[in-house]
């Protein structure tokens, strides 16, 4: 499973990003080998092509960890089969944590950024 989280750094003791599309990278957690990679974010926040869910979808990725995103993001990620976490908002390694002891909210009306 590859789990994907918006953060301003590359490694799993940096920060989650607290604005999910204007992340500078996202990087990805893979759980089958534990492997990272890290995917520049060039969305349309960040002067290129497309919305972070098109990236995210193009790297198979099947979970979002975030502090938070907007309506538009999460209908085009729960369009795509990607489930949402959200309330993210220390490193990226407890993040991965918490969504694993089910520490994380998953992503509603109620608790996404309407901006």
């Amino acid at each position: 499973m590859k789990i994907a989280i918006p953060t301003d750094g590359n490694e799993l003791e940096d920060l989650v990003a607290s604005h999910f599309g204007r992340a500078k990278n996202f990087l990805i957690y893979d759980t089958d080998n534990n492997k990272t990679n890290i995917i520049p974010n060039t969305s349309q926040h960040m002067g290129g092509q497309g919305v972070p869910p098109e990236l995210l979808i193009q790297n198979n990725v099947n979970i979002v960890v975030c502090n938070s995103l907007g309506p538009k993001a999460v209908t085009n990620l729960k369009a795509a089969g990607i489930e949402i976490y959200c309330g993210a908002t220390n490193s990226i390694k407890q993040a991965i944590k918490d969504f694993s002891n089910n520490k994380l909210t998953q992503a509603s009306k109620t608790n996404i950024c309407y901006h």
